[in-house]
């Protein structure tokens, strides 16, 4: 009897397993994948009490590191997100990479609900208080853009501009509801070409003492009190990124970065690289942990998507969780309507992932347009920017509403390295001479 029991039992655990394998990365419907990973929209108040409490001790290099529990806090402005998609986003696939490599798995292609939508309401903004200007460093915070520094234009046809080296430390906010600027002090170090990574009330900047350094420095702008704080700097350059209540510098090579504790002014070590044979990595904020997204060298040499190992600091500080692998092509993701997503340029199409890392999709790209250079990879409310190239296209696609919405070019067109930020309320496009000596601005409401 005990014989026929066990026997029993293996056909049942060899008919569940092949269940579940002919199961696990079937496309779901729409009804489906809303009921299997619906949105989760974190709290605005974010546990920063909870997490400056909170810390563990690990060892780095036989040394003790205190390293915060970065999974414990969130933070709007850092970009958390949903833990899944609101709709079965254009070509969802169940899966994931939870414990699989879906990388060659086949992702259906989009359905797009409505028309493709133009849009040319482009205005003017007020006369800024800055001067002329290109890589300008933008972002949204608390009903304003903050744009800082960035490099003085080159007098030459449009489109074959050098990047300048007279780099500048002054910057300005713009309300677009009032349609104001006001002028902030000047930065104390030099920077361009790379967005803040926004934490609280505060704006980070990581560039160089002065236009000709090479070694990083490190510093904030609180925009309540509209003050600017030199910090102590990271070990190395690098791409900053908010993850709750710290900023990470994401290493380069081997190094998998520091983070940055605002309440001690202090950076600590990451856990060591799981990846000896790492090429490049990025990350991103979402569903309140922080995700390493790491291209290998055997993916490196490889043109088109690529796989990227994903890992997440474990829930004991000290080292990283391996989750699998994401199929995706384009640089830095973004946390956008509840998936991330990659956008890597004109005529390219959009991979994302959800954050829970369980369901995944491609949407693809659109021709067209008459171009928007620096809208890659821009967030405006639950839209990304994609297929940014001022010689082709410059299209936003509205994950929500599963549209793409085409842009025309601002009033006074594109300029060679100029800024685009988003937010909620709309795009804001800054760079160039608008024939004055001040910076040319352009604003884009979206509903």
């Amino acid at each position: 009897m005990s014989d026929d029991f066990d026997r029993e039992e293996q056909a049942f655990r060899d008919a569940f397993v092949q269940e579940l394998e002919g199961e696990g990365f079937r496309p779901l419907d729409p009804d489906q994948l809303k009921a299997a990973a619906p949105v989760r929209r974190l709290p605005r108040p974010w546990l920063k009490g909870l997490a400056a409490a909170a810390a563990v001790v690990l060892v780095v290099g036989g040394a003790g590191v205190v390293l915060p529990r970065l999974f414990l806090a969130g933070s709007a402005a850092s970009g958390s997100v949903a833990a899944a998609p609101a709709e079965d986003r254009a070509g969802a696939a169940a899966g994931g990479v939870s414990g699989k490599d879906t990388s060659d798995e086949s992702v259906p292609g989009p359905a797009p609900s409505g028309a493709y939508a133009e849009s040319s309401d482009w205005v003017a903004t007020a006369p800024s208080p800055l001067t002329a200007r290109v890589g300008a460093a933008a972002a949204w915070l608390d009903g304003s853009f903050y744009v800082v520094g960035g490099r003085e234009p080159e007098t030459c046809p449009a489109g074959a501009c050098p990047a300048s080296s007279q780099a500048m430390v002054d910057g300005a906010a713009y309300d677009p509801a009032a349609d104001a600027w006001v002028l902030l002090p000047d930065a104390p170090i030099v920077v361009a070409d790379a967005a803040p990574a926004v934490v609280g009330s505060r704006l980070y900047y990581l560039g160089t003492a002065d236009g000709s350094s090479v070694a990083p420095a490190f510093a904030a702008f609180d925009a309540a009190s509209r003050t600017w704080q030199r910090l102590a700097a990271p070990r190395e350059g690098g791409r900053l990124v908010a993850a709750g209540d710290r900023v990470v510098n994401l290493g380069s090579g081997a190094a998998a970065g520091q983070v940055y504790d605002p309440a001690t002014d202090v950076w600590s070590d990451l856990p060591a690289d799981p990846w000896p044979d790492t090429v490049e990595r990025s990350a991103v904020w979402a569903d309140a942990r922080l995700l390493v997204f790491t291209l290998r060298q055997a993916e490196a040499g490889k043109s088109g998507a690529r796989r990227l190992a994903v890992t997440a600091l474990n829930r004991s500080g000290a080292g990283w969780e391996k989750l699998g692998t994401v199929t995706a092509r384009g640089e830095d993701p973004v946390a956008v309507a509840g998936v991330i997503a990659w956008a890597a340029g004109a005529h390219d199409s959009v991979y994302w992932v959800s954050s829970s890392l369980e369901s995944s999709g491609v949407v693809a790209a659109e021709g067209g347009g008459t171009g928007l250079e620096g809208l890659v990879g821009v967030v405006a409310g639950d839209r990304l920017g994609a297929n940014g190239d001022a010689r082709n296209t410059a299209d936003l696609y509205d994950f929500d509403a599963r549209t793409w919405l085409r842009l025309t070019a601002p009033p006074g067109g594109d300029e060679p390295f100029q800024t685009v930020a988003g937010s909620p309320s709309g795009l804001l496009v800054v760079g160039g001479d608008d024939g004055s000596g001040k910076v040319r601005a352009s604003f884009l409401p979206l509903g």
